[in-house]
């Protein structure tokens, strides 16, 4: 009987992961009109080689009316033509292949139009890699796999030109409340020229004034963001609560020296807990 192949790709989306086949360094590459050249390094972290393949495409961290988060690459807002510079990029080499261990350095240059207004303008940089050699398993007599596991990693690249200025308001707090959890949600919008980079961290209070839930993370807001907080029940029992959100420009994976500051943003709600 003759042997039938099956080819399965499998395809993984994530930015930098403990399980990815190569890491890309840093995780946001920063480009201006007064430097417009920038490097990554993409190291193989894997045992086998790779091939790597190198792509800009725009998109941004979105979320939908209850704050889950996606990558919006349809340009839903339509603000590809105000705020990409994909086709403004350049990157040598695009294609390679790193044996185990290897490190390669990517140069990368910018092409921006003349008239260009003042703002951040951004890529999504999409490493994909793949292992050179195919593995090769049987499900069962007379068929084989043919198993392709192809790793997309997504970083940024910003390019920054003239006078910038980021910020982000909090437009309105709300609050819902289901069998197992209470979820606050905060609707932020981008102020400024640039994107709002930053860390978002919560305090929730009870009548007392005792801190009863606190939560800290980074936060990435382009355009508009539903911020949303999942807190369980356990920890509020039934009763009036306060909450104060606070948004600053401090970020634990940007240099100093590139971050865009602004005054922190601070407001406060209260919710009821039946």
């Amino acid at each position: 009987m003759k042997k039938r192949a099956l080819v399965f790709l499998a395809m993984m989306l994530f930015a930098i992961d403990a399980g990815a086949q190569v890491v890309i360094a840093p995780p946001i590459v920063f480009i201006s009109d007064q430097l417009p050249y920038g490097t990554f390094v993409v190291s193989n972290v894997s045992t086998v080689p790779q091939e790597v393949d190198i792509k800009f495409k725009f998109g941004y961290p979105n979320t939908d009316s209850v704050g889950n988060i996606f990558m919006d690459y349809n340009d839903s807002t339509g603000s590809a033509k105000d705020f990409s510079c994909a086709s403004w990029l350049s990157a040598f080499p695009t294609k390679f292949v790193l044996n185990p261990g290897q490190e390669q350095v990517v140069h990368m240059s910018v092409s921006s139009p003349d008239s260009l207004n003042d703002g951040v303008y951004w890529s999504r940089l999409v490493t994909i890699s793949q292992p050179q050699q195919r593995f090769v398993g049987q499900i069962k007599s007379g068929i084989t796999a043919n198993i392709i596991f192809v790793f997309r990693q997504i970083t940024s690249v910003m390019y920054e030109k003239g006078n910038l200025a980021t910020g982000v308001q909090i437009d309105g707090f709300h609050s819902a409340q289901d069998s197992a959890s209470v979820n606050l949600y905060a609707d932020l919008k981008r102020t400024g020229n640039a994107p709002f980079l930053g860390t978002v961290s919560i305090h929730v209070s009870n009548q007392n004034g005792d801190i009863v839930y606190a939560n800290e993370g980074l936060i990435a807001v382009y355009m508009s963001f539903v911020k949303r907080f999942d807190i369980p029940l356990s920890k509020l029992p039934a009763g009036n609560y306060s909450a104060t959100l606070t948004l600053s420009t401090n970020r634990s994976d940007i240099p100093p020296n590139q971050q865009l500051k602004m005054i922190p943003v601070s407001k406060s709600f209260t919710f009821t807990v039946k």
